[in-house]
């Protein structure tokens, strides 16, 4: 089987932007170039680290956390650059996250597949994640999809092809605390990532949801009609619920990187709210 990647492409969300520099008190100028230059890291090898176990000393300590302070960490730090420097050193060249198209060749076939990841917002508390999120919700998970969908708000640029696989899960809510869905209402969720016949989107950054869990999840509405909602980010947004838990004991992360804790405490505050 031989690899080649074909290209590497950036995307930056410009309602997302700006709202979060908001809530942070960032740059917006300052987001832009901290995004851009961590997605440029994937392309040199850089994986992502999380607040819940940040590589290089803290969340500050590289440009490829999640975590970091966006006005601050703009370009590589030195732990990035030892990083790369390890990577090439020893022989190792393949980019491992971005948005990278390669052409796999199996016997008899080619697959197309498409690695992406996103540098999502990152939020400091609960009651900062709360007050994005358009719904919190305790669901079951009842199936998943895969769908093709064209989630662009504006015409793309020339050439690009705005359909891309997503991962749809159809949900059944069991608790509301914040938002306008109702026990028993169905919704859907989405993540991009896939696989339609020889097409495959890894998605690097993906939640792993599965058919059965009990979670709560904290989402936002589709800014395009009748689309599915979708996780305020991957690693912060979704929990295991535990009835039998007390009232302060956290539930355990779906993600691994996560650095918050949520309590039913914390959910009958957003309740109140």
């Amino acid at each position: 089987m031989g690899q080649e990647v074909t290209n590497f492409q950036v995307y930056m969300n410009s309602l997302t932007i700006p709202s979060h520099a908001s809530l942070q008190g960032f740059n917006v100028s300052n987001i832009i170039e901290s995004v851009f230059a961590h997605e440029l890291g994937h392309t040199v090898g850089l994986e992502d680290g999380f607040s819940g176990n940040p590589i290089g000393g803290g969340n500050n300590g590289s440009l490829m956390n999640h975590g970091r302070n966006r006005n601050i960490v703009r370009g590589p730090t030195a732990f990035d650059v030892e990083s790369v420097n390890m990577i090439y050193h020893n022989g190792v060249n393949a980019l491992s996250l971005g948005i990278d198209n390669f052409a796999e060749m199996q016997p008899g076939e080619e697959t197309e597949t498409m690695l992406v990841s996103g540098d999502y917002p990152h939020y400091n508390s609960i009651t900062q994640l709360s007050s994005i999120a358009t719904d919190v919700v305790r669901v079951e998970v009842l199936s998943e999809r895969v769908e093709r969908l064209n989630t662009w708000l504006e015409t793309p640029p020339s050439g690009v092809n705005p359909y891309a696989l997503y991962t749809v899960y159809q949900i059944k809510v069991l608790e509301t605390f914040q938002g306008n869905a109702t026990p028993g209402d169905i919704l859907e969720v989405r993540q991009i990532g896939g696989q339609q016949g020889n097409e495959v989107i890894i998605n690097t950054s993906k939640t792993p949801i599965t058919v059965g869990d009990d979670l709560v999840l904290f989402l936002r509405a589709s800014y395009i009609d009748n689309y599915p909602s979708v996780l305020l980010n991957p690693y912060q947004s979704a929990y295991h619920f535990a009835p039998t838990r007390a009232r302060n004991a956290a539930f355990e992360s779906v993600h691994y990187g996560n650095d918050l804790t949520l309590t039913l405490e914390d959910l009958e505050e957003i309740a109140r709210r």
